[in-house]
């Protein structure tokens, strides 16, 4: 029985000793103006994909759009789920992110994107006050580049 209590205690804080040494994860945050948010919709602005690029695939992402003066949803797709909605326009896809907000939260709108592997995806959003949709771009810098 002693003996069987020790290697338990072992098993518990070797994981515990391990998960210590692990290497801390970033945290990337990018926020989108409603200027922006605007040029997309309006067609008026540049509305050049947006890029977020992380250290490493563990890195936290965070991604923050305008909400709405009294309502506001956002919904994340891939870019191919995206555009084979608009060309069959009929059944609309389950997106992979989405928020919404109201007057009373009065908050912009968020999209924890942690986890995402890299590739191009399509946020958009429908509000009182901006709409519409731009191309996302998440990607992990090389080892190579980091290097220089």
């Amino acid at each position: 029985m002693f003996i069987q209590n020790k290697i338990a205690i072992i098993f518990i804080i070797l994981p515990l000793f391990s998960f210590g040494q692990m290497k801390k994860s970033k945290k990337v945050i990018s926020e989108i103006s409603f200027e922006y948010m605007k040029g997309c919709e309006t067609g008026a602005g540049d509305c050049q994909p947006v890029i977020i690029e992380r250290l490493a695939p563990r890195d936290e992402v965070i991604l923050i759009l305008p909400g709405g003066e009294s309502q506001a949803d956002a919904y994340l797709y891939t870019d191919s789920t995206f555009n084979k909605w608009i060309e069959n326009p009929g059944n609309e896809p389950a997106s992979i992110r989405d928020d919404h907000t109201t007057s009373a939260e009065n908050r912009k709108l968020i999209f924890n994107l942690t986890g995402l592997p890299d590739g191009t995806y399509v946020p958009h959003v429908l509000s009182d006050a901006v709409g519409g949709t731009f191309k996302l771009i998440l990607k992990t810098r090389e080892k190579q580049e980091l290097a220089n």
